[in-house]
């Protein structure tokens, strides 16, 4: 099975030594199932001129997702990614259509 480009931004906001070892370990198993996308230089000017989008970070998230072709973006909060040409969804609906 081939992995899927995958995004991992803002899963934690704590230094990793604070971090259970469970989560860890559910981190290390999304890396073992799918690539993850880097951000270039490229992609942060593309957000930066981008005015549709009001969030920073999220604008680094739908400009990766878009030239990383994935099909969805996972998010706690997926109205924050109304403006984007990738569909945006809860983790919840996410496991649902897995």
């Amino acid at each position: 099975m081939s992995r899927q480009p995958c995004i991992l931004v803002g899963l934690f906001r704590k230094p990793l030594s604070s971090i259970a070892i469970e989560r860890k370990n559910m981190l290390i198993d999304l890396c073992e199932n799918f690539n993850i996308v880097g951000i270039s230089t490229k992609i942060v000017i593309e957000v930066l001129k981008n005015d549709d989008w009001e969030d920073f970070e999220d604008g680094l998230q739908i400009q990766c997702a878009y030239n990383s072709d994935v099909d969805y973006i996972i998010t706690r909060d997926p109205r924050g990614f109304e403006a984007s040409n990738v569909q945006a969804l809860s983790p919840d609906k996410f496991l649902k259509l897995v």
